[in-house]
């Protein structure tokens, strides 16, 4: 047998070996540069992927405080305020950073590990570093816009759409009709004071001087209505005003607890309310829905599953929103003065234009000053009268709309209703205008007086309203509006290391942490 070549084995042999050995070192280079450039390229996505992770962490955190609104204002007021105090008087920022941050971290690691490779396979293993509030707007601030503007958007998604021209004038109408009413009581006044000088100086007063006046026979004893009025204006006005037998609430509040009479806390930032020609409208709508009057009563306030358990502060609400007093009488008194006083301009305006009511007060001018002999005084002494005759015209149409009867907004002969002759009769007994079906009722007349109003007034009263009935609800005795939250500016510090580019490095990684800073802004307001 010929023996093998042992060097020809060899030779194969220590080829072999040699050709291995080449490709492992030539393939972990590779690799080594191929694991480099891929790992890279995942931390950079899981760079970008911790800006969408922390922006959707902030939101849920927002949310999650956001949702704690004070639920029994929502259900009994419709308004959504985050209780800043959380029970307290004065807001609390550290309860709201430690429920930020609670939230957040619970939203970051639902299983409470920081680990990686655990059921919740987190692979951004980001922590919250810092969560400050830097900005936050208040319900009371700008003069109370911001809870307007919440309760405005709550009504425009009741109610149907409307126009501007539907109630374009109310308010100015209105103001134009209390300005020329507000004269009425100084025409009377004035034509008071011409009776009393006159009678004062007719012995004084030449012939010269004098004029004789003709004057009816009928007319020789007549009834002054300027005396009639200024003894029943020193009577308590819901005495004749309001039907017999009517019981007025006896409710009072602390009015040096008010918005309007106490320091209030301000927010910090930069918001400015937008004026819309509309809000006026929603907002008064919204005023009559949520709270009660004298003749639309409202129950108490429905505390989850307790119903009515808890009473309102005042029962008159809106007439407290007009007035302001600090009692139920003293607010349905107020207004019942403000209603006299729109209708008086309404129906002296009137007898500026009816030429038969003239002559008929300038006949009794004349006759009261038959004896005087001061011609001069006959037209101050008539629009005293005609002023007079519409007090006690407004009066009746005050009682009927205390009895739930409609009167019209505008007067003609048709609808007039009281008598010159007999105005002492008239306001002493019951008597009352007919009613007008196409007229506006009580509370259509309140809300007239609405617009008498400043912004300022109207939402500090309606807070008002809802502060103090909220004091009553247990655990809320210290609840305070200025300390409620409608919309709010935070800053969230996240904090994230290396984990795949530190794989494959020669520089050491571990300290170089990810640091991402961001505001997230959340509001109730639209």
């Amino acid at each position: 047998m010929t023996p093998l070549n042992p060097k020809a084995t060899v030779y194969r042999e220590e080829k072999k070996c040699a050709s291995a050995g080449s490709v492992t070192i030539f393939a972990a280079l590779s690799l080594l540069l191929v694991a480099s450039f891929l790992l890279t390229l995942l931390e950079v996505s899981r760079v970008r992927g911790l800006f969408s992770y922390a922006a959707m962490n902030r939101m849920n955190a927002m949310e999650s405080v956001f949702s704690e609104y004070e639920r029994t204002i929502f259900e009994n007021y419709g308004v959504f305020l985050l209780d800043g105090g959380y029970g307290e008087s004065s807001i609390d920022f550290s309860k709201i950073h430690t429920r930020l941050q609670k939230t957040s971290e619970e939203n970051m690691r639902p299983d409470g590990e920081n680990t990686l490779f655990r059921s919740s396979m987190n692979f951004y293993r980001m922590k919250v570093a810092e969560c400050q509030v830097v900005e936050y707007v208040l319900a009371t601030d700008e003069d109370g816009s911001p809870f307007r503007m919440n309760a405005v958007a709550g009504m425009k998604k009741m109610l149907p759409a409307v126009s501007l021209s539907e109630f374009s004038g109310i308010g100015e109408r209105a103001k134009e009709t209390m300005t020329q009413a507000q004269g009425q009581q100084s025409l009377i006044d004035a034509a008071c004071e011409e009776i009393e000088n006159a009678e004062r100086n007719q012995h004084h007063t030449s012939e010269e001087e004098s004029q004789s006046l003709p004057v009816p026979t009928e007319m020789e004893e007549v009834e002054n209505p300027i005396d009639t009025i200024k003894d029943f204006r020193r009577k308590d006005i819901l005495s004749f005003v309001l039907p017999a037998g009517t019981s007025v609430s006896t409710k009072q509040i602390r009015i040096s607890e008010t918005l309007e009479q106490r320091s209030v806390q301000n927010g910090i930032n930069e918001w400015k309310p937008e004026a819309d020609l509309l809000d006026d409208y929603f907002y008064h709508k919204y005023l009559q829905t949520y709270f009660s009057s004298y003749m639309s009563p409202k129950p108490g306030l429905t505390v989850g599953d307790e119903r009515n358990h808890h009473p309102r502060a005042l029962d008159y609400e809106l007439e407290y929103i007009v007035s302001g007093k600090d009692s139920d009488r003293k607010n349905l008194k107020a207004v019942v003065s403000e209603l006299l006083l729109l209708r008086e301009g309404i129906n002296y305006a009137y007898l500026q234009t009816d030429a038969a009511k003239q002559n008929e007060a300038r006949a009794i001018a004349t006759a009261i000053l038959s004896a005087t002999g001061m011609v001069a005084m006959v037209e101050v002494v008539t629009q005293g009268i005609l002023a007079a005759w519409a007090f006690a015209e407004s009066v009746l149409e005050l009682r009927t709309l205390f009895s739930g009867g409609r009167i019209a907004w505008s007067k003609t002969a048709a609808d007039w209703n009281s008598n010159i002759k007999c105005l002492g009769s008239l306001l002493s007994g019951n008597a009352r205008a007919k009613e007008q079906p196409q007229g506006e009722d009580y509370d259509g007349y309140l809300e007239k007086l609405l617009y008498l109003k400043t912004k300022k007034q109207l939402n500090f009263r309606a807070m008002d309203l809802i502060e103090q009935t909220m004091r009553r609800k247990t655990g809320s005795e210290k609840l305070r509006m200025d300390a409620m939250i409608v919309s709010l500016k935070a800053h969230f510090c996240y904090e994230a290391t290396p984990l795949f580019s530190k794989m494959v490095t020669i520089r050491d990684l571990s300290r170089a942490d990810w640091r991402l800073e961001q505001d997230e802004s959340y509001s109730y307001l639209p």
